[in-house]
């Protein structure tokens, strides 16, 4: 597998299918002035941003994947760690056999090469601090395990099509449960070999972390157009080196979704802007199977549905980020409080006017039909808990 030759902007290829659609220019914006804005600016929110985030990177084999997370909850020395689903995807790719977007057999039950880092930026610095190894982290939470989700987004069998291809819907999010022990009695085998550097992770990074600087939002469906947001991630590399790239102060369109979605099939946004782009992401859950055994290379395999489709409602935004933002958390400002409402997975394409205009994609997280927001927590007050548990019976 060749995916760096995949990457295109972000990290892992966005898979762009329909048909451009036609649009009315309003006469009151003025599309160019947007994109001339210069958004890559720090300010004292990207600031707070930064503190909560972590680049994560995933080596599998000879490949290596990167993204950006940021911190969901804290529990002890465990860490929930958001990121896009298509980030983390190969987590659950290990010791699985199962067909790819392309239709094509992977064979990942022999693979054990796997391994994970984290790198961080203190406040003073955009600089990556130190790439850590870190113990591989565990998934926690898809929306395919949210029954909110499922039962208003999904059914019994796949009801989004791209051709005659059907798929479950999703959004690009996925939480990750780390551990990052304080105690040096606990660090880890891969702790162990970096401690230097992972002793300054603790000194500079997890001792100065404060959850209640940036909430996350589980109030009412917001119109996206009111308000101005932040994000930012570790997408930048010069020199070998991997930079911390603030995003400040942009506004984004109203919650539409891409074409292929039927329940919000065509939606616009008040500029009648149509998009054009969908999220395709190959990923393992032995939950949805398929109905078929499907023999290759001499063996046979019973195949699961592994493709899904993004079909989240997402706010897009006239610029976008670069290398290893996918994940990163979009937030704005209420009542003097900064709250997290959305997460980063990529660019889409639109027609503005005459030309084809590259637009950042944000998902969001609640929406009149769904609220990640609660079945997350109530997914990850129960690993807590199970972990508790579990350490009590040791």
């Amino acid at each position: 597998m060749k995916l760096i030759k995949l990457f295109k902007k972000i990290f892992f290829s966005i898979f762009l299918v329909g048909f451009i659609f036609p649009i009315t220019s309003c006469s009151q914006i003025n599309y160019e002035k947007l994109y001339e804005k210069n958004y890559y600016i720090e300010t004292k929110e990207t600031e707070l941003i930064k503190k909560r985030s972590l680049d994560l990177i995933f080596n599998v084999s000879t490949s290596v994947i990167k993204g950006t997370g940021w911190v969901w909850k804290k529990s002890g020395d465990y860490y929930y760690i958001a990121t896009n689903l298509h980030v983390a995807k190969y987590l659950s790719y290990i010791g699985n056999i199962f067909i790819n977007d392309k239709g094509e057999t992977e064979n990942f039950s022999n693979i054990k090469n796997f391994t994970s880092k984290i790198g961080y930026a203190t406040s003073n610095s955009n600089n990556i601090e130190a790439e850590i190894s870190v113990s591989n982290p565990t998934i926690v939470y898809t929306t395919l395990m949210d029954d909110e989700f499922n039962k208003n987004i999904n059914g019994d069998t796949p009801q989004y099509f791209i051709g005659e291809n059907p798929y479950y819907g999703i959004s690009d999010i996925c939480i990750l449960r780390y551990y990052f022990p304080t105690n040096e009695e606990n660090f880890s085998s891969e702790t162990k070999e970096n401690q230097s550097s992972y002793k300054n992770f603790i000194r500079d990074w997890i001792s100065i972390f404060d959850e209640n600087e940036i909430q996350i939002y589980d109030g009412n469906v917001i119109n996206l157009s009111d308000y101005a947001f932040y994000s930012g991630g570790f997408p930048r590399v010069e020199q070998n080196k991997t930079k911390w790239e603030p995003i400040s102060d942009f506004t984004l369109n109203n919650q539409i979704t891409n074409y292929a979605t039927p329940l919000y099939n065509k939606l616009k946004t008040p500029n009648n802007e149509y998009g054009t782009s969908s999220s395709l992401i190959t990923y393992v859950d032995k939950n949805y199977k398929q109905n078929k055994d499907i023999t290759d290379n001499n063996y046979t395999l019973q195949s699961w549905y592994t493709n899904y489709l993004n079909i989240s409602y997402t706010g897009y935004f006239y610029a976008h980020s670069d290398e290893g933002a996918s994940g990163s958390m979009l937030v704005t400002k209420m009542d003097d409080k900064l709250y997290i409402v959305g997460i980063y997975w990529g660019i889409s394409e639109f027609k503005v006017g005459d030309n084809l205009k590259e637009l950042g994609s944000f998902d969001i997280f609640v929406t009149e039909k769904y609220n990640i927001v609660k079945e997350a927590n109530d997914i990850i007050l129960k690993d807590i808990a199970d972990i508790s548990t579990n350490q009590e019976n040791i």
